[in-house]
């Protein structure tokens, strides 16, 4: 009888460690496994927010590309009409000097 007590004794000695072994077990592959959660959260984060930083410099390529050739063509604009106006100027003073000289003459004669 004392063999029997002594082999359920050591039964359950031995289920205990088996359920500590095991509740060990569980508990290292769950800190694990979230570790590794995390690292592929952080990697898709870093991932996404690389693309985000590309995405935003593409973008802010484009734009100075766009106000450049904005700014270009208003400066030929401006020069266009710069050259428009020197090219008139002289034109239009000596209409300006006839109308003027004109009416003068007109109202003298």
């Amino acid at each position: 009888m004392e063999d029997v007590i002594r082999q359920v004794i050591e039964s359950e000695y031995r289920a205990r460690k088996i359920v500590g072994e095991a509740e060990e077990r569980r508990s290292y592959l769950s800190t694990s496994i979230e570790d590794e959660i995390q690292k592929i959260k952080d990697d898709i984060f870093a991932s996404v927010e690389s693309k985000i930083e590309k995405i935003r410099k593409e973008k802010l390529s484009l734009a100075d590309d766009q106000a450049g050739k904005i700014m270009t063509e208003a400066e030929n604009a401006v020069s266009l009409m710069q050259q428009k106006y020197e090219s008139n100027r002289q034109k239009w003073a000596k209409s300006f000097m006839d109308v003027i000289l004109g009416d003068d003459f007109q109202s003298n004669g």
